[in-house]
Order: structure tokens, then C-alpha cells, then sequence
């Protein structure tokens, strides 16, 4: 097995939901929810009725938006 491959099935145990995750990243949920809906990443399951995601998912995708965003208006 490649390395790549046991760091991802190692991070698919880290899940958070929306409210988590703005709370890690300082940022409204309404934002979160934006940079996720707009960089299309999907819930890796629900949990108590609410959506759960991979950490390295959803902070590649909060990140990378912003770089996204910052590069179209220039």
C-alpha cells in the first residue's frame, strides 16, 4: 500500500460537521457551507442527522477556494 493511501484512509476518521468546522476555520457556518456547496464536496455520511465531512476534504476545499477566488480577480 502506498503512503498516500494510508494517510487518507487514516484521515477519513476525522469528521466534522459544518458547525466544527467553522469553528476550526474562524469563519461563518453560511461561509463554510458556501465554499463547500461551491467546491462540490459531498458529506462522507450523516451523523444524528447532520452532515458529517473529511477534515482534509473540507479544508482543501475552504482553502483552495479563497486561492480561487483571489486568482479570478486579478
Amino acid at each position: 500500500m502506498k503512503f498516500s493511501n494510508r494517510v487518507y484512509k487514516t484521515a477519513q476518521k476525522y469528521t466534522y460537521n459544518i458547525t466544527e468546522l467553522s469553528k476550526m476555520f474562524d469563519m461563518s457556518r453560511d461561509t463554510v457551507r458556501r465554499r463547500l456547496i461551491a467546491m462540490d464536496v459531498k458529506p462522507k455520511c450523516v451523523e444524528k442527522g447532520t452532515p458529517v465531512y473529511i477534515l482534509i476534504d473540507a479544508a482543501a476545499a475552504i482553502i483552495n477556494y479563497e486561492n480561487m477566488i483571489n486568482q479570478k480577480c486579478w
